[in-house]
């Protein structure tokens, strides 16, 4: 029985999905360059072992470092539209959302957003294997394999979001992490507007920057989307449904705490010792609202 080509190229990825997810959870400091080694070992393997009109095809060329552009200059011309224009665009209405979301109660520290982020590591061991896997290969099979489009968007870049989802999901089970379906689709969108991955690898790369400027800037780091979405759905929260952090931190013996609306929540953030309060346990600027009784 002959197999579909579409099926196999499915399986195939989704087999990488789950190598992938299987590594970022075991790989511990390393999971990040560990992940971005299958990423980058499939487009190898399957893209860039081939002809230069394969790698191009796939987008895959990297500005000519993979292989020859045909018309370089109106590329670059043409990316560099496509990059000023989604900054522009994405990123303000982005940036109100997340502060409507989270509600920080410190102002912005511009000194300590900025502190300890690497432009450089977003960009290589995140952005581009994560891009030249899903928007570059997986994408480019996709779309020679199926057609069909809602909109501007095809039916190859919403079956590879929904993939780039799943892989998300393979990391930790939780609505924040399938959420990055939706720039998936942007990402997605810039990879056919552009007629390559560079456009989207630096989006990508400066999305998760952005994000994390963001929680740095208002004292929010590390505080889990999870913890955020109960404590708007529940009045009194035990402090093991929303993390481990926080027994972590409490003095031996110390009773269980229990929070109310308008409590500070444990968190990952762990902010600076001279934060701690009182009991020893150290919280994030992040309160439970009123409005959830």
């Amino acid at each position: 029985m002959k197999r579909s080509p579409t099926l196999c190229l499915v399986s195939e990825a989704l087999a990488v999905v789950f190598v992938a997810a299987f590594v970022a959870r075991r790989g511990g400091a390393h999971a990040s360059a560990l992940v971005g080694i299958v990423f980058l070992a499939v487009c190898h393997l399957r893209s860039w072992r081939g002809d230069d009109a394969r790698v191009r095809a796939d987008g895959l060329a990297l500005g000519g470092l993979a292989a020859p552009l045909v018309d370089a200059r109106r590329g670059f011309a043409r990316g560099l539209s496509a990059l000023a224009m989604t900054v522009a665009v994405v990123f303000p209405p982005f940036i109100i959302a997340w502060c409507a979301f989270f509600r920080p109660v410190r102002a912005f520290e511009a000194g300590r957003a900025f502190a300890d982020l690497d432009m450089l590591a977003e960009l290589v061991l995140v952005a581009l294997p994560e891009e030249a896997f899903f928007r570059g290969y997986l994408q480019s099979r996709l779309a020679e394999r199926v057609s069909g489009r809602v909109g501007p968007l095809t039916s190859a870049n919403a079956a590879t979001s929904v993939l780039f989802a799943l892989g998300h999901l393979g990391t930790e089970l939780s609505v924040a992490r399938a959420s990055v379906f939706f720039p998936s689709l942007l990402f997605g969108l810039l990879r056919e507007r552009t007629g390559g991955v560079i456009v989207p690898v630096v989006v990508h790369a400066l999305s998760n920057a952005l994000a994390r400027v963001l929680a740095q800037g208002f004292g929010l780091v590390g505080a889990p989307f999870r913890d955020r979405m109960a404590a708007m759905r529940v009045a009194r929260i035990p402090a093991p449904h929303l993390s481990s952090v926080g027994a972590k931190f409490r003095p031996p013996g110390a009773p269980e705490p229990r929070y109310a609306p308008g409590d500070a929540l444990p968190s990952r953030a762990l902010r600076p010792r001279s934060d701690a309060d009182p009991s020893g346990e150290r919280v994030a600027l992040c309160r439970v609202p009123a409005r959830a009784r």
